[in-house]
């Protein structure tokens, strides 16, 4: 018999059979969810400045390569420091991520273990840095942005600052 170990409410690894925390599975969707983010506006850019043949092919890339990599094929001295905390983040968002959609679970056969589990890693700066997570699409714009001076920076802001106000005129509209 094949035996799972994990949260029973939301079904995330855990040690031993109690359920993790309403914490953990918070950080876990802000998580996803800020990654998502990050994603959307790296493809926003690319589909900007790209024809539709060549986006067909360049948003399958890694979504750090699209912020390391992709905007140097369309502005010359772009640049991503890899010692910087933008970078860190980046990356560390990037592995959590991965690790929480792939997750795999701990499976034992007969008290033998089949396969050990991919377990997404928690820091003890886990609020803090779900924190960055926030603010994290607006630092890589902004960064973008120190190297790109074209229109397109202008109106991916745009787009940003609008997203508030269509919300807030949507609540008001839906208790009208």
């Amino acid at each position: 018999m094949h035996e799972l170990s994990g949260c029973p409410v939301c079904h995330a690894p855990t040690s031993g059979a109690t359920a993790c925390s309403t914490a953990d599975r918070t950080y876990d969707g802000k998580t996803v969810l800020a990654a998502c983010c990050v994603e959307a506006l790296a493809n926003l850019y690319l589909a900007q400045k790209t024809t539709s043949e060549e986006f067909a092919i360049l948003k399958w890339t890694r979504f750090i390569e699209k912020w390391t990599v992709l905007p140097s094929l369309f502005v010359p001295n772009y640049s991503f420091p890899k010692d910087g905390e933008l970078y860190q983040d980046l990356k560390r968002l990037s592995a959590r991520r991965n690790a929480l959609v792939y997750l795999k679970e701990a499976v034992s056969r007969d008290g033998a273990a089949l396969h050990p589990g991919l377990h997404p890693d928690v820091a003890s700066d886990e609020s803090v840095f779900i924190g960055r997570c926030q603010s994290l699409p607006d630092r890589l714009l902004e960064h973008l942005a120190s190297f790109d001076k074209t229109d397109v920076i202008v109106q991916i802001k745009t787009v940003r600052e609008l997203v508030p106000v269509l919300r807030k005129m949507r609540r008001r509209l839906n208790m009208a």
